[in-house]
């Protein structure tokens, strides 16, 4: 690593791995060997890894464009950091052209640009249009939709290979290499905002202490994986990560219900209950508490019906109960009608869920009031609840 000083210790680990990648026209597997260089400072004892492999510049679509060797590196968190190459290579446009000095810097933004629209092509949509050079390079039509931004002109076959290799399965390769590294109580520092820095300040075995970029939100979205890949689900864990979720809505929805989503069903409903219990309408509600109208109610609300789904029957009534108790709280409408949707399907009407709902023929939201009377109206009811509904639709027909 050129950028270390002679006096760090640099110690360079092979990884041979194998990945699809969305340019190949092989039904097999790549494969490939991937370099863990592990760099230990000497003046202040920190431990920075990064990871580097030599790919193909390109996988052409008419076989007849010149391949060169591209250097890609990433970071410890398997996000891509930047390219080299060997002195003398120059990379190839179509009709055998060399990339202008320009294009070398545009091509580090390209590939450095996670959400690129090149992760959304296939390979079929980037076609042949002249049998010369790298005749490939060109999109297919009308139908392809692309920033120029996001590919070099004449090159968009080279763009394409070297943004799948940056983005793609690697990355995911050295996350969990990474975090078999670290193990569980690592990886649970770094929820809630805590630095690989300061895991470092505090641990008593330094040969397995990376140094993180100041970076904390990839730091929480890595340690949310890994420690579901590796089934780490002990109680302190599940709760850490619902309080995070409580506190740092939206930013950790996808990576902290995906670990909710791995628990057993009883932990998984207490885990969400637990979050939406947390849900306050009120304008003086307290600091953990979720908007009702939040991404994070929406989130447990689709994770529900995803579990559910896939656990059938898991559901028990006291879950069902709670969840009806919960929604006649809140005032969005969209989020009440997915429980009306969920408890349906999974056939928990209870006396418990319909007296929930009773109590939203006097919501404010008319909406909401009028979906729980529909609800209502279908079910046997007791004469008391009857008697409430009735007394709903005496005063509501006009607008039901």
């Amino acid at each position: 690593m050129s950028a270390c000083a002679e006096q760090d210790t640099v110690e360079i680990i092979a990884h041979q791995i194998s990945f699809s990648h969305k340019a190949s026209k092989s039904s097999l597997p790549e494969k490939g060997v991937l370099y863990q260089q592990r760099v230990q400072s000497k003046s202040d004892s920190t431990i920075h890894w990064e990871f580097y492999m030599d790919v193909r510049s390109v996988f052409c679509g008419d076989d007849v464009c010149r391949v060169d060797p591209v250097r890609l590196y990433w970071d410890e968190l398997g996000f891509f950091s930047h390219f080299t190459l060997k002195e003398g290579v120059t990379l190839e446009k179509g009709d055998g052209l060399d990339f202008e000095p320009q294009d070398y810097p545009k091509l580090q933004e390209i590939l450095a640009n996670r959400h690129s629209g090149l992760g959304e092509l296939h390979k079929d949509e980037l076609v042949r249009e002249q049998s010369g050079g790298n005749g490939a390079d060109a999109l297919s039509g009308a139908t392809v939709v692309i920033r120029k931004t996001d590919y070099i002109e004449g090159a968009i076959w080279t763009c394409y290979t070297l943004w799948h290799y940056a983005n793609g399965e690697i990355g995911k390769k050295i996350r969990d290499i990474v975090g078999e590294a670290l193990g569980a109580t690592q990886l649970k520092t770094l929820l809630h905002g805590v630095t690989m820095t300061q895991v470092e300040e505090r641990r008593e075995i330094r040969d397995k202490t990376l140094h993180f970029a100041d970076n904390t939100i990839r730091s929480s979205e890595f340690a949310l994986e890994q420690l579901a890949r590796l089934s780490v689900f002990d109680i302190n864990s599940q709760e850490q990560i619902v309080t995070l979720l409580k506190q740092s809505a939206p930013t950790f929805i996808g990576s902290g219900l995906a670990y909710l989503e791995k628990l057993p069903p009883e932990d998984y409903y207490n885990r969400t209950a637990a979050l939406l219990d947390g849900v306050s309408n009120s304008p003086n509600k307290a600091l953990n508490a979720i908007e009702p109208s939040g991404e994070l109610v929406r989130g447990v609300l689709a994770s529900m019906s995803f579990f559910t789904t896939r656990h059938r029957g898991s559901m028990e009534q006291k879950w069902a109960d709670r969840l009806a108790a919960n929604a006649a709280r809140w005032n969005v409408y969209e989020n009440v009608n997915r429980v009306f949707e969920l408890i349906e399907r999974e056939g928990l009407i209870s006396e418990n869920v319909k007296r929930h709902y009773a109590s939203m023929l006097n919501h404010p939201d008319f909406l909401i009031a009028r979906g729980a009377f529909w609800q209502l109206s279908r079910l046997p009811l007791s004469d008391a609840l009857k008697q409430k509904v009735a007394s709903f639709y005496a005063t509501n027909a006009a607008k039901l």
